[in-house]
C-alpha cells in the first residue's frame, strides 16, 4: 500500500508534517544534509529520528513505525479533513457546494456569484451567511449531494 494514495493524505504538505513534528515534540537539528532533506529529533535523537525529505511518503512510512500508529490516524492528525475557517474566495469560486460545521450543527452552504462574487448561501435559498460569524467554522468541499470531493486546488 502506497500511503500517499490514502484519501486522508490528499493536500498534505511538508509544512503539515513540519508542524506535527513541532506539536509532537520533534525538534528540527541543526544539521541538515541536501540529500536526505531536513533532520528531526525526538527527545534529542533518543526518541527517534526523522528526515523531512521531498518524497513525503517516505517520512509517513518512518513516521507510522516510530509512534506505532496507523497511516490513517497519522494522516487525520497532521491533515484535518475538515478546514478551519472561511474558504478563500480562490476556493469558493472552484468550488460551487461547502460542508460547514460550527459546533454541533452542519450546514450545506452554496457559493452563489450574486450580488457580488463569491457569497456564500445555506442551501435551500436560506439567505447568504454573515461571515464573520462563520470564521471559526469547519469547511470541506462536497458536490451538490453533500458527498466530500478534493479541496480545490487554486494557486498561491
Amino acid at each position: 500500500m502506497n500511503i500517499m494514495d490514502l484519501e486522508e493524505a490528499e493536500g498534505l504538505t511538508a509544512e503539515m508534517v513540519r508542524g506535527w513534528l513541532e506539536r509532537n515534540g520533534w525538534k528540527r537539528a541543526t544539521i541538515q544534509n541536501p540529500k536526505f532533506g531536513e533532520m528531526w529529533l525526538l527527545d534529542g535523537g533518543a526518541g527517534g529520528t526523522i528526515w523531512i525529505m521531498p518524497e513525503l511518503g517516505r517520512v509517513l512510512r518512518c513516521l507510522v513505525a516510530l509512534c506505532d500508529v496507523s497511516p490513517q490516524r497519522l494522516l487525520r492528525e497532521m491533515n484535518p479533513r475538515m478546514r478551519r475557517g472561511l474558504p478563500s474566495m480562490a476556493e469558493r469560486k472552484a468550488q460551487q457546494h461547502w460542508i460547514c460545521v460550527r459546533g454541533d450543527a452542519m450546514e450545506f452552504l452554496q457559493v452563489k456569484n450574486y450580488p457580488d462574487e463569491g457569497g456564500l448561501f445555506r442551501s435551500g435559498g436560506m439567505g447568504r451567511i454573515v461571515e464573520a460569524c462563520y470564521s471559526d467554522a469547519l469547511f470541506w468541499p462536497c458536490d451538490a449531494h453533500g458527498n466530500k470531493v478534493r479541496w480545490p486546488k487554486v494557486p498561491a
